[in-house]
């Protein structure tokens, strides 16, 4: 049994998205000075699935000398939603703590260790983020941690959200106690990390940030982006 589980929902809605996969969020994730974890996959959607998913499962598996912990591979015939693939890959979690991780982001190699350090000071925690780098490669912004206590942090969650989704380690019980994810919303209501972190706080969760940034929020392949950008191009062509 291993102390954290990663769980990555694996959404292609084209080839490149998948080079991108490996060179970003597999390559971060094999870095990771923190090794005491195991690594979830949860396919979600991938071109020419019958055809691409056995050469898929081959090629993660080629990087398994690059880690030292137990790669685990959900696959399905069909997409099934991030919320529901993150619930998939929680409940074949074994850890008492939860990372997420997007798929075509990319984490620092010391941001598991700096967030398990973090967690074994304060056990009390329930989710913890870090700051993060974002945009498209050159032009990057930095946003350190925001929040200096839970109290903060909870105050600030009805107005918007100050936890980056793909950054946040979760305590495994609290995911449990307010049933994982919401897997009632729309791809029309895709922030499915905020309702999460908005539902912990309802029962009283504790959150935290460490002001680092060690995690990389890419945009250009985003399928978050990419989804909203043909909708707003749809509608510009209908009117």
């Amino acid at each position: 049994m291993k102390t954290l589980s990663v769980v990555v929902p694996l959404y292609f809605p084209t080839e490149n998205h998948e080079e991108v996969f490996f060179r970003r969020c597999m390559r971060s994730l094999s870095e990771q000075t923190f090794r005491d974890f195991e690594l979830i996959l949860v396919v979600n959607g991938i071109p020419n699935y019958e055809a691409k998913i056995n050469g898929f499962i081959s090629r993660v598996m080629e990087w398994s000398s690059e880690f030292s912990y137990p790669i685990k591979i959900h696959h399905g015939p069909s997409p099934i939603g991030v919320s529901k693939a993150m619930n998939v890959g929680i409940r074949m979690s074994t850890g008492n703590y939860v990372a997420l991780q997007a798929q075509d982001d990319e984490s620092y190699p010391e941001r598991l260790a700096s967030q398990m350090r973090m967690l074994a000071a304060d056990p009390s925690i329930d989710v913890l983020g870090t700051g993060m780098k974002y945009g498209v490669e050159p032009k990057f912004a930095l946003r350190p941690g925001i929040g200096r206590s839970s109290e903060e942090i909870t105050a600030i969650l009805p107005s918007w959200c100050p936890m980056v989704a793909g950054s946040c380690i979760i305590k495994r019980s609290t995911l449990d106690r307010v049933n994982g994810f919401n897997e009632s919303l729309t791809i029309d209501q895709p922030y499915e990390d905020y309702d999460l972190w908005k539902r912990i706080a309802t029962v009283g969760g504790k959150f935290a940030n460490l002001p680092e940034v060690l995690y990389v929020w890419h945009r250009d392949f985003s399928t978050f982006e990419l989804y909203h950008h043909n909708r707003k191009y749809e509608e510009m062509m209908k009117a």
